[in-house]
């Protein structure tokens, strides 16, 4: 019986990586955005199936941590049946039905990967399916400057720099040649470039004296998780913006990508901002949101009228769109769950791999405030594997041997 229930663990690991994977590959080859809505749906829930199927063992994983994050999943529920009473046209069902529910398979991918052995099996299956994949969109060079170019889709890779301290040579080679790649495919990418450049000197903390390293660990961690939200309080009340501070640079700061010339600092994230938080009109709608399914005010229906008449449903930012969806006890949770598996990583781990990953996830609670909308693909799906393998109880128990040799026999 246990073997049974640790078989279907594993298969839902390597078949949710799998749909996933062939769900963005399949989509940017796709012209059309019915055709690739329809397929990336029937994907999403061909993923969301096989969770649904295998609640029971989601339920029984681990007992402590469960107690935790069913209040994540709780809670999106709540959301989920909020969208519903709020809901009234096609176009908002559809958002709902298809955009946000596939995203509740992510509080079972946290719990599936605080077990070390499937936190290791979805390594593999991502280096199996994804990493090739996005080598194929790379050749073919479809879908540059979109959602489904190949940036977005080889993103994993920032997970799998950090593994370079441990892994063998070759692939340590492979992970730093496609990162370059990654680096210099798109310049006007700019999420792109600081995500591999931080992963990058994450690496070089590697190297440091044990006690230089645990120091500069624990001080870039809550600067990282304490500073955005800082920052937030500073622009809502007026005092500062900080997305501001970069055009007093962006005629400095510009580079050449082929023809185009690119400002790295410029501004684009006020304004949604402005749309967001003037969308929340009230204590309700602040506390609990307007609902995955409810409209947020948008400066674009002044450019495209037609397609934004009522509003728009999502944004680019993963931290507006959870406070949209359920408000500021949404970003609790959240922040609850983000700053829980960076705290015990760096204070309650044996090896610097835990480490890594616990600053690695403090770097993308910063960076919800910027991009990141919580959306059933690859990369989203990485950064929930990182915070799974951070509640690992078995990866913080072990040294840096114990990871290299793991990782000398699986990867």
């Amino acid at each position: 019986m246990v073997l049974l229930k640790i078989m279907n663990r594993e298969k839902v690991v390597n078949n949710i990586i799998l749909y996933t994977s062939l769900s963005g590959i399949v989509c940017v080859f796709l012209h059309g955005p019915t055709i690739r809505f329809v397929i990336e749906a029937i994907f999403n829930y061909i993923c969301l199936y096989i969770f649904l199927k295998n609640f029971k063992i989601y339920l029984k994983i681990n007992r402590y941590n469960n107690k935790y994050f069913i209040v994540f999943f709780v809670y999106s529920l709540i959301v989920f049946v909020y969208g519903c009473f709020v809901a009234q046209s096609y176009v908002q069902w559809r958002y709902l039905f298809t955009v946000y529910v596939p995203s509740l398979i992510f509080p079972f991918i946290i719990e599936l990967c605080n077990d070390f052995s499937l936190f290791l099996l979805s390594l593999k299956k991502i280096m199996k399916y994804t990493l090739p994949l996005s080598i194929l969109l790379y050749i073919t060079d479809i879908g540059k400057g979109g959602m489904g170019d190949f940036t977005h889709f080889v993103s994993p890779l920032y997970l799998f720099l950090l593994l370079v301290p441990f892994v063998k040579q070759k692939i340590k080679i492979f992970f730093f040649i496609l990162s370059l790649i990654s680096l210099f495919y798109d310049l006007d990418s700019r999420s792109n470039v600081l995500n591999i450049i931080f992963c990058y000197l994450l690496i070089f903390t590697f190297y440091l004296s044990r006690y230089v390293k645990f120091f500069v660990f624990k001080i870039l961690t809550w600067i990282l998780l304490f500073a955005p939200i800082v920052f937030f309080i500073l622009g809502i009340s007026g005092v500062f913006n900080i997305f501001k501070m970069g055009d007093e640079y962006t005629n400095v700061i510009e580079i050449k990508n082929g023809e185009k010339e690119i400002a790295l600092t410029g501004d684009s994230r006020t304004p949604i901002y402005i749309d967001a938080l003037t969308s929340l009109t009230d204590p309700q709608t602040i506390i609990f949101g307007i609902s995955p399914a409810g409209y947020s005010k948008t400066s674009l229906s002044e450019i495209y009228e037609d397609a934004y008449v009522y509003g728009r449903l999502g944004t680019e930012s993963g931290f507006l769109k959870y406070l949209l969806c359920g408000g500021i006890v949404y970003i609790i949770i959240i922040f609850l769950i983000y700053l829980s598996a960076a705290y015990k990583s760096i204070y309650f781990s044996n090896n610097d791999l835990s480490k890594l990953l616990g600053i690695f996830v403090a770097f993308r609670w910063l960076f919800l405030f910027i991009e990141g909308e919580p959306l059933l693909n690859i990369g989203n799906l990485a950064i929930f594997i990182s915070i799974g393998a951070c509640f690992s109880n078995e990866l913080r128990s072990m040294t840096n041997q114990d990871i290299s040799k793991a990782f000398l026999k699986n990867l």
